[in-house]
């Protein structure tokens, strides 16, 4: 019984602590796309959790992103800029998935 009540114990301290992090991983990915020249937190996450590129067309505008291992490239969004290791750290962190495909850089087609 007391193992048993202990095992519960640990496992809710390291529920805490993940829940923790991934709070701290979000704001700091929020504060990332609200202070670097990129597309809204919302946004950067669809297309850096998604596995295919993505092709959106509104009229005559085309939206959506396209990734490789140099590039996350947005149509018709801003989007310039080096891309930290430290935000696909964050990622990984809120979305509990391994990112394999990490973008150095955001690019746009402006």
């Amino acid at each position: 019984m007391n193992n048993e009540k202990r095992s519960e114990e640990d496992k809710f301290k390291i529920e805490h602590v993940e829940e923790k992090l991934t709070g701290e991983s979000e704001t700091w990915l929020r504060n990332f796309c609200a202070t670097n020249d990129c597309p809204s937190y919302e946004y950067v996450m669809e297309a850096v959790t998604s596995e295919e590129n993505s092709g959106r067309r509104y009229g005559d505008e085309d939206y959506g992103w396209t990734k490789d291992g140099e590039y996350l490239h947005f149509n018709g969004s801003d989007a310039h800029g080096e891309i930290p290791q430290e935000f696909w750290d964050h990622v990984e962190k809120v979305t509990g998935k391994r990112i394999r495909t990490r973008p150095a850089y955001f690019s746009c087609s402006c």
